[in-house]
């Protein structure tokens, strides 16, 4: 039976299983595998897996990057895992250089290592997650009646209850909900999975709640889609400050709190940033079959 390598890494929380097949076939996972690796109580435990390949033939990029969600199906880009990627990329030094280019299903995403400590198990990471998108075709969102330009806001009624919800693109989907309580007594068990599979969002949607604490912090909460809770979500820190800027809540640069710890999250230009930690947890072999 053929043994598989992963390193446990983790960005604030948001843990995945890293899989280094550089200059190696992709290994057919199925959904199913993919679920009992990441259940945490009848596998490893994971929000999500994380395989390395090479790039494309002729390409100037360091890498490809596969992203599976735990529930086996595949996301387009992960910001806590770019991190965790350029992390890995010069702890094992399959590349020399800090500024790294890496292709994703979202395009290519320009991390750049700040710092490794000595032992290379952990690292800090900037992360240029390029620009948010708010056009419904671009995120997408099939929007009922009469389409706005971009869904700033937008009443949402599901069930018994109505949101206001601004659609962002971060390379994936995403809906933020600002509220003024606190995000932890929000019942985000309850309503991210029906906002998550909402006919809105045709390819489902990342949920965020999000309360601003001043113009340059938000506290936040994430149901990722296909993953469920985590303690943090890059694209979900990004999104949510792309949409308090174009809600006129905050400035540019905030730090965004997330269960898992504090990213910081700045609006350069047209590019959104997110600098925070990487850590490696252990190491180990697991069947492929």
């Amino acid at each position: 039976m053929k043994k598989i390598d992963f390193t446990k890494m983790h960005g604030l929380g948001n843990d995945f299983l890293v899989i280094n097949n550089f200059d190696r076939e992709r290994l057919k996972l199925n959904k199913s595998r993919i679920t009992q690796l990441c259940c945490r109580h009848f596998g490893i435990g994971a929000d999500g897996i994380l395989e390395i390949l090479s790039p494309e033939e002729g390409s100037l990029n360091d890498c490809r990057v596969i992203i599976y969600n735990a529930d086996g199906s595949q996301a387009e880009m992960c910001g806590n895992g770019i991190r965790c990627i350029s992390h890995y990329l010069t702890a094992f030094e399959i590349v020399s250089g800090r500024k790294q280019r890496i292709e994703t299903a979202a395009g290519i995403i320009k991390p750049e290592l700040l710092k490794i400590s000595s032992d290379k198990s952990q690292a800090e990471v900037r992360v240029n997650l390029g620009q948010p998108k708010f056009k419904p075709e671009q995120i997408p969102v099939a929007w009922e009646g009469a389409v706005p330009e971009e869904i700033i806001s937008q009443k949402l009624t599901v069930q018994d209850r109505t949101f206001a919800v601004t659609a962002v693109s971060m390379g994936n989907p995403h809906a933020v909900i600002f509220i003024k309580e606190d995000p932890d007594e929000f019942p985000l068990e309850k309503w991210g999975p029906i906002l998550e599979k909402h006919s809105y969002f045709p390819e489902k949607t990342n949920v965020e709640i999000a309360r601003v604490l001043s113009r340059n912090e938000i506290k936040l909460r994430v149901w990722e889609r296909g993953s469920g809770l985590t303690l943090a979500c890059g694209t979900g820190a990004a999104a949510a400050l792309a949409a308090a800027v174009k809600n006129k809540l905050t400035g540019k640069k905030a730090a965004v709190n997330l269960p898992g710890g504090n990213l910081k999250v700045s609006w350069q230009d047209q590019n959104i940033f997110i600098t925070g930690p990487s850590k490696m947890v252990f190491t180990g072999k697991f069947n492929l079959n």
